[in-house]
């Protein structure tokens, strides 16, 4: 029995472990170390909508047009603003989230999009929304279902944001009535690509 377990301990000793072999072990016994603990995560993105279109109250007495940009500058043709609800344009927070605590920095290419139709009737006052504008650089005009494309560059912590606004323009015609006036704008937004 003695010889029988010198034997097996001694079957390897007459090897040559060389330099290939022992980076075989070595990889072999730290590939553990960097193997993830539980199922990858992907990244994600959320939208999240700080601020409704809002073009104030306002008394329509036949046709009009008030224009919001991106910037918050108001436009009349027609319409009568009476006190009441604030203007502006919508404003969205889009946030990265990479899902690790890596503080590399990297650079996220993303998109928004505009969804959904663009005609209201609300208190009285119908229309058409057009000539949607925003902030986000290189991206002026928008129409429904346009594609607007932005960077935020140098992301080095879990998650990252991007807060931008949208404008617009609201056509009236041959309405009565009027109210306050808010609209909540459908944008979706995806990831194109991570450097």
């Amino acid at each position: 029995m003695i010889a029988g377990l010198n034997i097996a301990a001694n079957a390897g000793a007459g090897r040559r472990c060389t330099p290939r072999r022992r980076a075989l072990l070595m990889a072999g016994a730290l590939l553990p170390a960097f193997l993830p603990l539980g199922p990858a995560r992907a990244d994600s993105v959320t939208v999240v909508a700080q601020q409704a279109l809002r073009f104030g109250t306002l008394v329509v007495p036949a046709n009009g047009t008030r224009t919001i940009s991106a910037n918050g500058e108001i436009a009349d043709v027609g319409l009568l603003s009476i006190g009441g609800a604030p203007a502006g344009p919508a404003q969205f927070t889009v946030t990265y989230d990479r899902e690790s605590r890596s503080d590399r920095p990297i650079d996220i290419l993303m998109q928004v999009v505009l969804n959904g139709t663009q005609t209201v009737n609300q208190a009285g006052v119908k229309g058409v929304l057009s000539r949607f504008e925003t902030d986000l650089p290189g991206s002026i005009g928008l129409i429904s279902g346009s594609i607007a494309t932005f960077t935020i560059n140098n992301c080095r912590e879990r998650r990252c944001s991007k807060t931008f606004r949208v404008g617009a323009q609201l056509q009236v015609e041959r309405s009565q009535g009027g109210g306050d006036l808010a609209f909540a704008l459908p944008v979706t937004a995806s990831i194109l690509a991570v450097d």
